[in-house]
């Protein structure tokens, strides 16, 4: 990457299985991760700079907003599935 002093993308924990169960439990911390790396991405926006620029950048830019339109039907799925107890 040309960022060389910018720190490394926050992880985002996959999942040891993709059940109910563990979505339920883990989706919550699964989100705040992804809401970090969202914030991470956004300081190669600033400036103006283009992707094309930096195809790492614009990898992990278009990577982590793809992620971002999975968690939301996961999201959804889990709340339309909710089980009111």
């Amino acid at each position: 990457m040309q960022h060389p002093d910018a720190q490394a993308p926050p992880l985002i924990e996959r999942p040891p299985d993709a059940s109910e169960d563990t979505l339920r439990r883990k989706w919550p911390e699964i989100e705040r991760q992804l809401e970090r790396a969202r914030s991470h991405v956004k300081q190669f926006a600033v400036g103006g700079g283009k992707e094309s620029e930096d195809p790492s950048a614009g990898w992990l830019t278009r990577t982590i907003r793809e992620l971002d339109q999975y968690a939301r039907a996961i999201r959804w799925v889990l709340t339309v599935t909710e089980r009111h107890e």
